[in-house]
């Protein structure tokens, strides 16, 4: 990163570890970039929404969830990565 910002940037990543139980769709794993500005609660709607308007196809799902989050004003770095499961 930025040599200038070194002290006031902390590199300790946020971890969170979920037990899967199997009937998991996706994961979506994505920078502060994507949840300062999407709320986790509506990812679920926009990926649906976007398998329903592609015919189900899901290539391009984390591009989408991107789009969102620039059209929401991140203007942070954005990276989005969706595993689908099934």
């Amino acid at each position: 990163g930025d040599r200038a910002h070194k002290p006031f940037i902390c590199s300790d990543a946020d971890v969170c570890s979920i037990d899967l139980d199997g009937t998991e769709d996706y994961i979506v794993l994505a920078c502060d970039g994507v949840w300062d500005v999407v709320e986790p609660n509506d990812v679920p709607e926009l990926v649906y929404n976007h398998i329903q308007q592609t015919k189900g196809d899901r290539t391009r799902t984390a591009h989408r969830i991107v789009e969102v989050a620039k059209e929401s004003g991140s203007n942070d770095n954005i990276s989005v990565i969706v595993v689908f499961l099934r």
